[in-house]
């Protein structure tokens, strides 16, 4: 003879706990970018030809998010563009739009010196003794057409189109598109 069972198919699934008896659970992220220290000589005005390093964590000045929310990029206070990955804090690629904009007013500054060969000012000498300090970046952001990674940034009066790469496979070159500049 066969017993039969008369099991309730309710009774198997396992009861849920609720929400509130799960916690502690994380109810935030944080993460942390760190952003690298910059060192730059600079000359000091009483010890001629002799110049010291000065070390200090650069300042991020300007930030932007990716259209896609995955990418954020910072502009800071020495010269630098760097890229982030959102969800790990992670440093992908930095560029250093500050030094393009010291090459271009050095090629321009001289080709004056080239037409004018007059002597030195007192506001010349100043502006020779800051060239060493790198310009800030003062403003960054994302095409907003998430077909085309590319942003802009902006140090001085100068506009830096930059492709990030981030766009795939066909995009994979990380370079420095165009440089634009304008006058103030």
């Amino acid at each position: 003879m066969k017993r039969r069972l008369n099991i309730d198919p309710e009774s198997l699934v396992p009861s849920l706990p609720r929400a509130a008896d799960l916690r502690p659970f994380p109810t935030a992220m944080a993460v942390q970018f760190d952003t690298p220290a910059m060192t730059y000589s600079v000359k000091s005005a009483e010890e001629e030809g002799e110049s010291k390093e000065v070390k200090e964590t650069a300042m991020v000045r300007c930030l932007s998010v990716s259209p896609d929310g995955q990418y954020l990029v910072s502009g800071a206070s020495d010269g630098f563009v760097r890229m982030w990955e959102v969800q790990t804090g992670r440093l992908l690629r930095s560029w250093n739009i500050a030094a393009l904009v010291l090459a271009d007013k050095k090629d321009k500054d001289d080709e004056k010196a080239d037409e004018n060969e007059n002597e030195t000012t007192a506001k010349e000498e100043d502006s020779k003794q800051d060239k060493n300090k790198p310009k800030p970046v003062v403003s960054i952001e994302w095409n907003p057409n998430s077909s085309h990674h590319c942003l802009i940034a902006a140090v001085e009066n100068c506009a830096d189109i930059i492709a990030t790469g981030t766009g795939g496979s066909d995009d994979a070159e990380l370079i420095i598109m165009h440089q634009l500049q304008y006058d103030l």
